[in-house]
């Protein structure tokens, strides 16, 4: 015999469903473009326009130099930086 859902699950996953996604996305307000922090380093880290620094030296894609055309991922409030 199979069992049954309650009757309160079809709302919740209603809910969960739709109310999940279809955020706007957040825009930064504009700020300096980026720059290294340390242009003689051989991986240098990004200083990005809102003041934040890449935690990040290399790309964690291809362990190469960080690229300044790249706007930043914030993972935990914390800028990582791509090439």
């Amino acid at each position: 015999m199979p069992r049954r859902l309650p009757i309160w699950v079809f709302p919740l996953a209603a809910v969960m469903t739709f109310g999940c996604g279809g955020g706007e996305p957040v825009l930064l307000p504009p700020g300096d473009p980026p720059a290294f922090v340390d242009e003689t380093a051989e991986h240098p880290r990004i200083r990005f326009g809102d003041g934040s620094v890449s935690v990040n030296d290399v790309c964690p894609v291809t362990l190469r130099k960080l690229s300044l055309r790249f706007p930043p991922v914030y993972v935990n409030g914390r800028s990582i930086g791509f090439c």
